[in-house]
């Protein structure tokens, strides 16, 4: 990281405790992108000469029409679906032989929790708020994050009952569990707690 010169040293502490959020985001988002890159490259040199003609048709018809209408239309091809397929045993079976490579597979599903679990918030995405966090809680109990385990555990089960225990917030709590202070800006929504922060509590601060 250092040498690549995507910190400095002085930061590398923080990125890797997670105290400095923003950098920290940096390098999981660019480390995420390397590793996936170079997994792909993997993947496609395993591939023989008929299964790499897939592969290469996908760059045809993804570079096509870049439009999302068509981004989505072509996720749906039996064909897409096809080398996702194969994309999967190929990770599955080199996991159960290198265990260097599971190890930075375990890296990439982490990660990608992640970001599902910011898009939740950035786009208002109640449902896929909660599917990320359910997906986040066999991780705190591997890594022993106890607190989170509990309470996230307790959270998310409150949460998929609400609908029978209290309908109204259920409805309230799906449009209204962001704040969107930048109109100009679809991908903005930040979660309530965090805009308390950066208004209410920021102000009495400076008080």
């Amino acid at each position: 990281m250092i040498e690549s010169e995507i910190i400095a040293s002085g930061s590398l502490k923080g990125v890797l405790t997670g105290k400095h959020y923003n950098r920290a985001m940096r390098v999981h988002k660019l480390l995420f992108e390397a590793l996936e890159r170079l997994r792909l490259e993997a993947f496609a040199k395993s591939l023989t000469t008929e299964e790499k003609a897939k592969l290469d048709w996908l760059d045809v018809i993804f570079t096509e029409d870049s439009s999302l209408d068509k981004f989505w239309e072509n996720c749906a091809r039996d064909s897409v679906n096809e080398v996702k397929e194969m994309y999967d045993k190929f990770v599955n079976e080199r996991s159960k032989v290198n265990p260097l490579f599971a190890f930075w597979v375990k890296y990439i599903e982490m990660v990608q929790l992640l970001l599902l679990y910011l898009r939740a918030t950035r786009t208002t995405d109640w449902n896929l708020h909660l599917s990320s966090l359910r997906s986040m809680i066999p991780w705190f109990f591997a890594t022993d994050r106890i607190n989170y385990l509990r309470y996230a555990s307790s959270y998310w089960m409150e949460m998929m009952c609400l609908e029978q225990t209290n309908p109204c917030v259920a409805l309230n709590i799906r449009r209204n569990w962001t704040v969107q202070r930048q109109n100009q800006y679809s991908f903005s929504a930040v979660a309530c707690d965090q805009t308390i922060k950066q208004t209410l509590n920021r102000f009495v601060q400076h008080q």
